[in-house]
């Protein structure tokens, strides 16, 4: 049978392999690479979750029906070895919350969901360069969670990870993980001053797009590489285990998905088209203060406008990067190819009716930072569970003027540890520098190097972080080539 093959979203380029498209990250004309069509797997089909005996099986068959050519035994050791420094056994769990579902995503080396899919990602693209006698530079921006779960899953001696996150935006224990896992494998993770994540992720996205650049690291025997959700595999791993977790739970849930770049609601989506119906009942994406999707879905219009600095940092985002993907598929690639021209642009009354038949205006809402504080107050008072503010947006619905009767999958983003001080004020009323003091307080599990790299001493921080700054993915380049 023909394996599945790949198109950009600009239209540029068609037949594209997946392991090319994995070690490519985007396409020459800057778009993103998605599959030419959407497959469909029946409860017959040996892809459907209902045929494995466990996820990391299921993760395997998956990604070989989506195009990616591995060995399949071989492909199933690096996905179980990948997934081996999880500090809980059964790390894709539900929890109840009444007559609804919790989903914790932060049993991984970093506490976020963005271990669940680097961490196998990692695994895959190691083999995939060992095979080809390659050495590659992954080059990542980050809000938080992304870096420490690149520079975690990634890192080895075939591949650099470089990570770049805005100074002073991210959380303590996000930047203590960074430095520590930069270290560890022998990477880099910067602390950009003057900036916020769109600004290092615009930057990173114009080195992406250098190609003469990317000739120069050939030459020097380095292919670039994203770890952003704009590579298409990790958007591949988060498809598969939203499918695994929805099949467990049955009913056909609707997931509620807390969303700053758009790659986990994307996902859910990629599953419920997949699976149909009977995985994924409906979608709903929560977001903070910067809520520049419910405008899209509402209204129609994307126009940034500036990011603004919240208690979930992760989710201070103004360009929702993997949108377009989601965009081209409903609209057509001609669409994609003149929207993204500009980064501001305006739907048409019919193309909006066919964005909200996939996903409705109301199923799409903004948190203001007073509501997470009083939805983490409150799942801890009703609950006894301690939530992290990206997780709360979600949650915040509960408390909002539409009920929700239940049958609903909340998805937790990271561990509330990630995010102490906010909490420790949202749910304890303190505020207090020294939060890792209330973790016991607050019913926190966290990870035994969680707990080490929140002894550091402050100086000891300090003397690991790194900060640079640059006007240009120029000067950007520039550094890269320095540190290689």
């Amino acid at each position: 049978m023909k394996k599945l093959t790949y198109m950009d979203t600009r239209g540029s380029e068609y037949g594209i392999s997946m392991n090319e498209v994995i070690l490519r990250s985007t396409s020459k004309a800057g778009g993103l690479f998605i599959p030419e069509y959407i497959p469909s797997f029946s409860r017959a089909s040996r892809c459907h979750p209902a045929n494995h005996k466990d996820y990391q099986s299921f993760l395997t068959t998956f990604l070989l029906e989506m195009g990616l050519d591995f060995h399949s035994s071989r492909l199933e050791k690096v996905i179980r070895e990948a997934y081996k420094p999880f500090w809980k056994q059964q790390f894709l769990s539900l929890k109840e919350i009444g007559p609804n579902y919790l989903l914790n995503l932060h049993y991984g080396p970093t506490e976020s969901f963005k271990d669940y899919a680097l961490a196998p990602m990692g695994g895959i693209i190691n083999a995939l360069l060992e095979d080809m006698d390659q050495k590659a530079i992954v080059l990542a921006a980050t809000s938080g969670d992304t870096g420490s779960a690149a520079l975690a899953g990634l890192g080895s001696d075939l591949v650099s990870v470089i990570v770049l996150y805005p100074h002073n935006r991210v959380s303590d224990i996000q930047e203590r993980q960074m430095t520590y896992f930069a270290k560890q494998k022998e990477s880099h993770a910067f602390s950009v001053k003057n900036s916020d994540f769109d600004y290092c992720q615009t930057t990173v996205k114009k080195v992406f797009n250098d190609l003469d650049f990317a000739t120069l690291l050939s030459q020097k025997g380095y292919l670039l590489l994203s770890a952003n959700s704009i590579n298409w595999l990790r958007i591949c791993i988060q498809t598969a285990y939203m499918a695994w977790i929805t099949y467990i739970a049955k009913n056909a849930p609707t997931v509620v998905i807390p969303s700053g770049n758009s790659g986990h609601w994307l996902a859910a989506w990629y599953a419920k088209k997949m699976f149909g119906n009977e995985l994924i009942g409906g979608i709903k994406i929560a977001t903070n203060d910067n809520n520049i999707l419910e405008r899209v879905f509402t209204t129609g219009e994307h126009y940034p406008n500036g990011s603004t600095s919240t208690t979930s940092p992760s989710m201070d985002i103004d360009i929702s990067s993997n949108f377009e993907r989601p965009i081209c598929h409903i609209l057509g690639v001609e669409k994609t190819a003149n929207l993204y021209k500009n980064k501001s642009w305006k739907l048409t009354t019919e193309e909006l009716q066919l964005l909200n038949s996939e996903i409705p205006a109301d199923h799409v809402w903004s948190a203001s930072q007073e509501k997470v504080a009083m939805t983490q107050y409150n799942i801890a008072t009703e609950y006894g569970i301690t939530v992290d503010p990206h997780t709360a947006t979600g949650l915040s619905i509960l408390y909002g003027e539409g009920k929700v009767i239940g049958n609903h999958i909340f998805v937790s983003t990271a561990n509330a540890s990630k995010f102490l001080e906010s909490t420790v004020e949202a749910v304890l009323k303190q505020k207090d520098i020294h939060a890792f003091s209330y973790v016991r307080a607050l019913n926190i599990e966290t990870s035994d190097l969680t707990s080490r790299l929140f002894n550091l001493s402050a100086d000891d921080v300090d003397k690991d972080r790194r900060v640079i700054k640059f006007d240009s993915h120029e000067e950007l380049e520039r550094i890269i080539t320095i540190l290689v």
